[in-house]
């Protein structure tokens, strides 16, 4: 167990939110933060004094507007830095994201604006996420759609999401990367995975893992969802 900082707190509520669009238990951010319940218990509670958080015993975390434009400031350094890194130093994508989780909080605000001037106003990271802007916009792509969720096809890679270290382990293993096309061949409905080709090889991934990565379609970004 270790301690945690503020600022990665409230972003890890955010993109809990976010990216997986689950309600935030004190279990699941503690078992994400690796801390102890009680630890953060006793952050939520100093956090809603401060006005970052909504805090109710047993009930979801929730972040406020000044928890949620903190949360937005930090997404912002991270994916930008992610970019930097990758694009200019030519660092691969589980590099950058580490790099990045230190440098976003060591970055003063005009180091930011100069990167984002330098890298011509980015509006997604190296994995596809969207960057937010200086006034906390986050830009929108049309359609993009959980890959656990599409019909049988072809589609193109548009976001990969790394929230946990097997899935940057899976990607790798797999060759799986933005702007590939791969083809999704066949659902299972007993587990809900899916089977796919990608690099002339075909995978089969589990739900869990189908829900990080968003696809498009590859004629015009235009795909509808299966229903469940």
């Amino acid at each position: 167990m270790h301690s945690v900082s503020i600022e990665d707190f409230i972003k890890t509520i955010y993109l809990i939110n976010q990216d997986e669009q689950v309600r935030v238990s004190g279990k699941l951010l503690a078992e994400r933060l690796q801390v102890s319940s009680a630890a953060v218990t006793d952050m939520a509670r100093k956090l809603d004094e401060k006005g970052l958080i909504i805090y109710q015993k047993y009930k979801a975390l929730e972040l406020t507007e000044s928890g949620r434009l903190m949360a937005l400031k930090l997404v912002r350094r991270h994916r930008l830095w992610e970019l930097f890194l990758h694009q200019v130093l030519e660092m691969d994508l589980q590099q950058v994201h580490k790099e990045a989780e230190q440098l976003e909080h060591q970055t003063s605000d005009a180091l930011i604006t100069a990167m984002d001037r330098f890298l011509e106003h980015p509006q997604f990271d190296p994995h596809g996420d969207p960057i937010p802007g200086a006034d906390g916009q986050l830009p929108q792509r049309e359609q993009v759609v959980k890959l656990s969720k599409l019909p049988v096809g072809h589609y193109r890679i548009a976001r990969l999401t790394y929230s946990h270290s097997d899935l940057a382990a899976f990607y790798q293993r797999h060759q799986l990367a933005l702007d590939m096309t791969i083809q999704l061949i066949q659902r299972f409905e007993l587990d809900a995975s899916v089977e796919i080709k990608a690099n002339k090889h075909t995978i089969v991934v589990n739900k869990n893992m189908a829900d990080h990565i968003y696809c498009e379609d590859i004629d015009n970004g235009i795909v509808s969802e299966k229903s469940d």
